[in-house]
């Protein structure tokens, strides 16, 4: 089956069992017939989370096979970043910029990392060839089950180049993907 298959019949679990929850009743003989649905239904939630788990590896494998092929380091992804025509001098011109004190736009707007000092006691990004980088983690539910609560969840984690203006940092070509987290 499908992915969308399994979360079609898992929602459909889901409905039936909160259908079932939401019925009051007072007969013993209804009570334990509904317990029975109720322990079927989760028999069968116990089989999806199986086949969930099975398709989930096979498509980890199927991804990590294909990922070795195109994996690159962090040091090959900022060479090409720097190498694109006119990078370089962008990510330089933002050393230089002045900021405002009235209103901040960006990070390097505050007085952190202009003035964070290096070995020699001078500003460290006040030098040519000095860059800084922002670590990220992104997490989603990708089976968008807001009924069910959040069980799983996918996280990026990626990295960024605060030496970039606002408005490139995060373009997608600008981005490096350091890891996926299931």
């Amino acid at each position: 089956p499908s992915n969308a298959q399994l979360l079609e019949y898992e929602h459909w679990l889901l409905m039936n069992v909160l259908r079932l929850d939401s019925v009051h009743v007072s007969n013993e003989t209804i009570r334990a017939k509904r317990k029975y649905v109720v322990d079927c239904i989760e028999m069968e939630w116990t089989k999806l989370d199986n086949m969930k788990e099975t398709e989930w590896y096979r498509q980890q494998k199927a991804l990590t096979l294909d990922s070795q092929a195109t994996t690159t380091t962090m040091k090959h992804w900022f060479a090409e970043l720097i190498c694109r025509p006119g990078v370089e001098e962008i990510m330089d011109k933002r050393r230089n910029m002045e900021s405002s004190p009235e209103r901040m736009e960006d990070i390097w707007d505050g007085e952190i990392l202009r003035n964070f000092p290096g070995p020699n006691g001078e500003p460290f990004f006040a030098q040519e060839g000095r860059y800084a980088f922002s670590l990220c983690m992104d997490e989603f539910n990708p089976y968008h089950m807001k009924e069910a609560g959040k069980k799983v969840s996918v996280g990026a984690i990626y990295l960024v180049c605060l030496n970039l203006p606002p408005e490139m940092r995060y373009r997608f070509e600008n981005v490096f993907l350091v890891g996926i987290v299931p």
